[in-house]
């Protein structure tokens, strides 16, 4: 089975609840979703926002998922470039009406994650959006990061990044990952002051 999925195998499946309280209408939180397909995921928003007319410009480290949205732009004859990236170098070159940051800056050790909100943050044009999702603090999945190589936000450090922004969407989620451990995720859209 390909993709991010729920799957419960229980002799009374008209009563899950009684199997250590699984619940009765599962779902995957959309961070969730993010977390295990991101490159699926970014690719299809950019594909998407092309097709409403934005030009696009997405940036990634996998050939293969630039690749993927290029062949699909060029088929659809959409406005939008992807470029192959080593986004621990890269600088944002301009200012955009959006910015999306999913599971992104917590891959970088923090005086560099802090520098990349930043830098988000910065070349978000007035009226524009951005979207950020970062693992936080009391993340205990630890399997994803080289060591020295990564930093969880606290609580409250991108509300307190995106201070006089209006705030679209702002949402602490937590999903279990392997070994009786848990990811703890902040998601924030929200757009800049005209």
């Amino acid at each position: 089975m390909g993709g991010t999925g729920v799957i419960y195998v229980l002799h009374d499946v008209t009563k899950p609840e009684i199997y250590g309280g699984l619940p009765s209408n599962p779902s995957i939180p959309l961070s969730v979703k993010l977390w295990k397909h991101p490159l699926k995921w970014l690719g299809n928003l950019a594909i998407a926002a092309a097709k409403q007319g934005c030009a696009v410009t997405a940036l990634d480290g996998s050939r293969t998922a630039v690749d993927r949205i290029n062949e699909a732009a060029n088929k659809l004859g959409l406005s939008l470039a992807a470029y192959q990236a080593d986004l621990s170098h890269h600088a944002i070159d301009g200012d955009y009406d959006s910015i999306v940051a999913i599971g992104l800056l917590m891959f970088f050790p923090q005086d560099k994650a802090r520098a990349k909100l930043a830098d988000i943050l910065a070349h978000t044009k007035p009226g524009g959006v951005a979207a950020v999702n970062v693992l936080i603090e009391g993340t205990t999945f630890m399997g994803m990061f080289e060591p020295g190589h990564y930093y969880l936000f606290d609580d409250n450090e991108l509300t307190k990044a995106f201070e006089g922004w209006e705030f679209l969407h702002s949402k602490y989620d937590e999903s279990p990952a392997p070994e009786n451990t848990v990811k703890k995720f902040h998601t924030v859209v929200a757009r800049k002051p005209k």
